[in-house]
């Protein structure tokens, strides 16, 4: 088994939502120092998707929602500034909320972000490979 960050980790968009891939990713870039990458898959094995009380879309309603969730994720990757984490304990600030850029996106899907602060700061390549 390779070592955490040594390679690319596939995630699919059945069952997960954006902010939640992309907290993990980020969470995997910063802590492998750069070195994490996701395989964006959508799935079609309707055994997977039923796991998650879903069903598989027609082909092209797939990959749509599966460009969404790629872009929402990306969105929330370059939301936060190089220098905006802060971990300043002893002022209790976490990170500078004002180089935090709010994201206000809608899709097909009916997928919405949350404030990006989960997305988390900029890894050393900037956001995991994709």
């Amino acid at each position: 088994m390779p070592a955490l960050g040594d390679g690319v980790r596939t995630a699919g968009d059945i069952g997960m939502y954006a902010q939640t891939l992309a907290r993990q990713f980020k969470a995997l870039d910063v802590i492998s120092h750069g070195r994490a990458g996701w395989n964006a898959v959508s799935t079609s094995d309707p055994a997977a998707a039923a796991n998650f009380g879903a069903t598989i879309p027609p082909r092209a309603e797939k990959y749509e929602r599966a460009h969404e969730v790629i872009q929402i994720v990306q969105a929330l990757w370059g939301s936060w500034e190089q220098d905006a984490w802060l971990l300043d304990v002893d002022g209790k600030r976490f990170a500078d909320m004002d180089k935090i850029q709010p994201l206000n996106l809608q899709g097909k899907s009916g997928r919405r972000t949350a404030p990006p602060p989960a997305a988390g700061p900029q890894g050393a390549a900037g956001q995991p490979d994709g």
